[in-house]
């Protein structure tokens, strides 16, 4: 009699005989290996396996350490740009920076914890040209998520950007420590309403509706796993540094070559590996595909890039196009777009 184990597609498998449990449980060495021959499609965070030893991932509940397979970088490659909103999210970094970082993260994930790291040392070496954005990401089977999402998010609707990272530091800080009254402690720290806090944790249609913008965004840009950052939209396959930089530094060689060239610039949406390098200056400085920006700057910018050229400036999924610079803020506004 033999024991079946199949990856999440169902596509590959592994037998183990009965038999053979009881020498597996003796060495692990052995059971990783038949473990980790099932070969996931995808891993190198939390998904929903529910922490279990399932399709060679590593489900929440692991620790941050590498069961059933481990959690690499062997993830499938998503080429769409996608148009992620991030006007009512917190933001740490410029504004107007040409580049976004936007990670969707699950506190209670070792993996977003870790991802941290990364992201602040991409931050101190492009000072000026990269942003931060966080979205809330919770993973059905991370119970102690909740209140500490709660608290992040109640801290951004109180205080803004500011006071979310210091909420957002005090968690990360012991990401193991996610009781309800240590989360409550830093409320009070942070001068937040706790009566509020507290109401909402009590009432799951609350916290469902808090979070649900984050929750709606994912869906369209397709997570299924956290940490899942993008750059300017598009998703990273691989979440090392250098491949961080290699993505920031070929945003910043496109604006840099489009600003020297005078060139027009367009924006399209859609495959990443069809599109025109020109489109990254129009995503990174469009009132649309990025933070909002005070139109009159973007026109002068414009002007001094572009000088005599006649310019029909047109954003990705919107209908407004603008062929005069003056109407910019006017087409902008009846586009719905908040400046």
């Amino acid at each position: 009699e033999t024991v079946v184990l199949r990856n999440g597609s169902g596509k590959n498998e592994v037998r183990i005989l009965r038999s053979e449990i009881s020498e597996l449980r003796k060495d692990m060495k052995v059971m990783m290996a038949k473990l980790d021959s099932l070969k996931p499609a995808t891993a190198g965070g939390c998904s929903g396996c529910g922490g279990k030893k399932k399709a060679g991932g590593c489900g929440g509940g692991c620790g941050g350490k590498k069961k059933a397979g481990g959690c690499g970088n062997n993830r499938k490659t998503d080429a769409t740009v996608y148009d992620i909103t991030t006007e009512d999210s917190p933001v740490l970094g410029p504004v107007d920076a040409a580049v976004t970082i936007t990670m969707f993260a699950d506190f209670q994930c070792m993996y977003s914890i870790r991802e941290n790291t990364k992201i602040e040392s991409i931050l101190k070496e492009y000072p000026d040209k990269v942003k931060f954005v966080f979205k809330h990401y919770l993973l059905a089977f991370h119970k102690k998520a909740k209140p500490a999402h709660v608290a992040a998010e109640l801290a951004y609707i109180e205080k803004g950007s500011d006071g979310f990272w210091e909420m957002y530091n005090m968690i990360i800080a012991k990401p193991r420590e996610l009781e309800v009254p240590v989360l409550r402690g830093y409320v009070e720290s942070l001068g937040l309403d706790l009566a509020t806090f507290d109401e909402i944790l009590a009432d799951e249609k609350a916290i469902d509706t808090l979070l649900s913008e984050d929750k709606a965004e994912a869906k369209k840009c397709k997570v299924s796993s956290t940490p899942t950052v993008f750059i300017n939209g598009l998703k990273m396959a691989n979440r090392d540094i250098e491949s961080y930089k290699e993505r920031i530094d070929q945003i910043l060689a496109a604006l840099e070559n489009a600003t020297d060239e005078g060139q027009k610039v367009s924006s399209t949406s859609g495959n990443a590996k069809d599109m025109d390098v020109k489109s990254e200056f129009a995503n990174a400085k469009c009132p649309i595909m990025a933070s909002p920006i005070n139109p009159d700057k973007v026109a002068e910018n414009l002007i001094r890039s572009y000088r005599s050229q006649k310019i029909a400036f047109c954003c990705a999924g919107c209908p407004e196009s603008w062929d005069k610079l003056s109407d910019l803020e006017k087409n902008a506004k009846l586009a719905k777009v908040s400046l």
